[in-house]
């Protein structure tokens, strides 16, 4: 499982701060995790930084989407988390990287390689 910790805007910095902040965010039902198949479809989609990617990665296909659209979307990419109170990765929320070192350092993380010497056919492949 990949973790990640969703909907932390809705506690304070002093909270997030203080010794019990991973109990709190356990109890409020904000520490979930994905499958990283799940981080990872799309090329990591999720990763970039923009209205459209959180379209894709939330299922809505309008080109000019409503408030209601994209809360939706995000709702949509919210249940496809599960709550849990362990992971075997934890990926934060640091937009400093962009989309690709993302996947890939993921990609690295997990032991996945891609072999690219055919632009056209991209392979995956599982190091064992």
């Amino acid at each position: 499982m990949v973790g990640a910790s969703y909907g932390s805007w809705a506690l304070s910095r002093s909270t997030l701060r203080s010794p019990n902040a991973v109990e709190e965010v356990c109890r409020l039902g904000l520490f979930r995790s994905a499958m990283p198949f799940q981080l990872l479809s799309g090329f990591g989609v999720i990763f970039q930084d923009s209205l459209s990617a959180l379209l894709a990665a939330g299922n809505c296909k309008a080109r000019c989407p409503t408030r209601e659209q994209v809360q939706g979307a995000g709702e949509h990419i919210f249940a496809k988390s599960t709550e849990t109170d362990r992971v075997d990765l934890f990926i934060g929320h640091s937009w400093k990287a962009g989309r690709w070192e993302k996947f890939f350092s993921l990609c690295t993380s997990l032991g996945i390689q891609f072999d690219v010497s055919n632009a056209s056919e991209a392979t995956t492949h599982i190091s064992s």
